[in-house]
């Protein structure tokens, strides 16, 4: 069955759990192939969501589905510009300042919610290692 075949509400529930792995696959990446205004859909990624949708049985129940790659990168697409439109939240925000404050940094928040999630992730490499700085720091002494 295709994809333009499918109800609306399953065609819903297809593109929230390929949204669910395209998060995974940015999350597994550390956000590294993340770039403002530039799209990460390339055809290597493409392929790691085939090979993803392949090998977990999270994606078993559209077995029956079948998706060209030219239609699977514009779904992508479409996933990508509506992650990077989120916006965040108040939490998000905060904790995104907390950080900066710790790291005696001074930067404005990204409204690209998708390069705001790899500059958390950034900053919260670098306060770990301050953190582990300070602590062989202080065995030292």
């Amino acid at each position: 069955m295709l994809f333009t075949d499918l109800d609306r509400p399953l065609q819903r529930g297809f593109l929230g759990d390929l949204r669910g792995i395209v998060r995974k696959l940015l999350q597994d990446m550390d956000y590294v192939i993340v770039e403002e205004n530039v799209s990460f859909i390339t055809d290597a990624f493409i392929q790691r969501v085939f090979v993803y949708i392949d090998q977990t049985r999270f994606f078993q129940k559209w077995i029956d589905v079948d998706v060209s790659a030219s239609d699977l990168k514009e779904l992508l697409q479409q996933i990508e510009l509506s992650m990077r439109k989120r916006k965040s939240t108040l939490r998000q925000r905060n904790y995104f300042v907390s950080l900066l404050r710790d790291l005696n940094l001074r930067e404005d928040i990204p409204t690209d919610f998708l390069c705001m999630r790899k500059r958390l992730f950034e900053l919260e490499g670098m306060k770990k290692q301050q953190k582990n700085g300070c602590v062989a720091k202080f065995e030292k002494e």
